[in-house]
């Protein structure tokens, strides 16, 4: 066995190709360049019982012929070249390593430090091209994230692992009709999809982290799937897969699917069919993909869950309603009204069911609608005072509008070309300069452009034209007598 206190290269490349033969140095700081760096070939295994620094000038290759492998106690750092060919590179400290942001074929941690928990921290994003294998202890990613890319896979203890991520991981897989169950590299999730044909589809697993919305936490897991094509047209299949240590004190057998499509501010309950003895839960008839992670129903459940919530012009009021799968400590709605999304205003209250695990439907009627566009919003307001928004629903009511009079000036006879979104009757007023009423006469106009017809007597001036619609709204013209 090679035996050397520091390993340290600057001119010359170390060829390393003798088979089952292994070199062991307590530190490797490589200096040298491609042509002056560490080249290590063939089946050779290099154990480095310290850290591990690529400086900036300095250039690793682990080769492509055989299964070079490259062990570390200490820390791996690299600001130089790292190439990884078909090698393993194995964390197998005794204390809490850090790991490069490089690319990698294979990746081991096989730590055995008393704390598995802080086994190994990720310094940057890192690739897998082959193989993560989690042995002995966690590797925590922090704000970075593993990305296995369409090829790499990641090997843990399903159920009731010690040794796992606890972060970020990524993966990309084609999904689509005849291409059957996809895992994504080992994740965690197994997604079916038959409308989409080669669909590419970015998974991204992050655990050691619950979703949260009104005081509620989810398990320690969630899924954001993101397909390349995702029209609401889709038919999908997924099995979710969790691990005992992430049910984060949450009765199992109440664990339902929860979907979120703003990023985890509000959340869906999703039919759900459960195996406690596989860890899995798995949901069908899928139309469209997000942000995924599972919750206790009963006892801990996610803020209340909106199927569904629309508003549509009928006649001259606008018909609001809105369906909810399930709701916890559900004090009140109210309904909110903007005409520009800037200036919301509550214009009624209606009272939630406190908790319920059925399906409920409830309806509002807005009798005085705002003309032009209108935008209607739910906030759900629980027993604490905490509240979540629905998403926007919109409105085009047009109302009534004047869109000329003529002859103008008029010798006492006159049209009025209106445009109206509704069928309805009409007040029209005639008003001389002091405000005194000359006529008044109620009329009918339907949907679409109406032209009507009106006289009056009076002297020569200026008279103002006033409509008043059903709705209350006021819309004003003035004309002109000349005889």
């Amino acid at each position: 066995m090679l035996k050397s206190a520091t390993l340290k290269l600057f001119l010359a490349t170390l060829l390393l190709n003798c088979l089952d033969a292994t070199a062991q140095t307590s530190a490797l700081n490589v200096k040298g360049g491609s042509s002056a760096g560490l080249f290590i070939g063939s089946a050779y295994t290099v154990q480095a019982m310290g850290d591990v620094d690529i400086a900036a000038t300095g250039a690793m290759t682990l080769g492509s012929s055989g299964t070079p492998d490259f062990r570390i106690k200490g820390n791996f750092t690299n600001s130089g070249t790292f190439t990884c060919g078909t090698s393993t590179v194995t964390l197998n400290g005794a204390a809490t390593q850090a790991t490069a942001g490089v690319t990698y074929h294979n990746l081991t941690l096989n730590n055995t430090t008393s704390t598995p928990a802080s086994a190994a921290t990720l310094a940057a994003n890192s690739v897998i091209g082959g193989t993560l294998t989690l042995t002995s202890g966690v590797l925590n990613t922090g704000a970075f994230t593993v990305d296995l890319g369409a090829n790499g896979a990641i090997a843990e203890t399903a159920i009731n692992p010690t040794a796992y991520v606890s972060g970020s991981v990524k993966a990309t897989r084609n999904t689509g009709s005849g291409i059957g169950a996809v895992n994504f590299g080992g994740l965690g999730l197994t997604m079916t999809e038959t409308s989409k044909t080669n669909n590419p589809t970015v998974v991204i697993r992050k655990t050691g982290t619950a979703s949260v919305g009104a005081g509620k936490n989810s398990i320690l897991r969630y899924f954001d799937i993101t397909p390349n094509t995702d029209d609401e047209s889709m038919n999908g299949t997924i099995v979710f897969s969790y691990t005992t240590a992430e049910l984060n004190n949450q009765l199992e057998d109440n664990l339902k699917i929860y979907k979120s499509s703003d990023g985890g501010s509000t959340w869906k309950q999703q039919t759900t069919t459960l195996n406690a003895a596989a860890n899995t839960l798995t949901v069908s008839g899928i139309t469209s993909f997000s942000r995924w992670t599972a919750s206790d129903a009963v006892s801990n459940a996610l803020p209340i869950e909106l199927l569904s919530f629309n508003a549509a012009l009928k006649g001259n009021e606008v018909a609001i309603s809105w369906q909810t799968a399930n709701e916890k400590n559900n004090d009140y709605f109210a309904i909110e009204r903007s005409g520009e999304t800037i200036d919301w205003k509550a214009i009624d209250t209606v009272k939630g069911a406190g908790n319920s695990n059925t399906v409920l439907n409830y309806a509002y009627t807005d009798e005085k609608p705002l003309s032009g566009m209108s935008y209607y919003r739910l906030k759900q307001v629980d027993f604490d005072n905490s509240f979540s928004y629905s998403d926007i629903a919109v409105v085009n009511y047009d109302g009534i509008k004047i869109i000329d009079l003529f002859p103008n000036p008029s010798e006492g006879n006159f049209n009025l070309l209106m445009k109206s979104s509704i069928e309805t009757s009409i007040d029209l007023t005639i008003y001389n300069a002091i405000g005194q009423i000359i006529k008044t006469q109620q009329m009918q106009i339907t949907k679409g452009e109406n032209t009507l017809h009106a006289q009056f007597e009076a002297a020569n001036g200026k008279y103002l034209i006033t409509v008043k619609s059903t709705d209350g709204a006021y819309y004003d013209y003035t004309v002109v007598l000349n005889k």
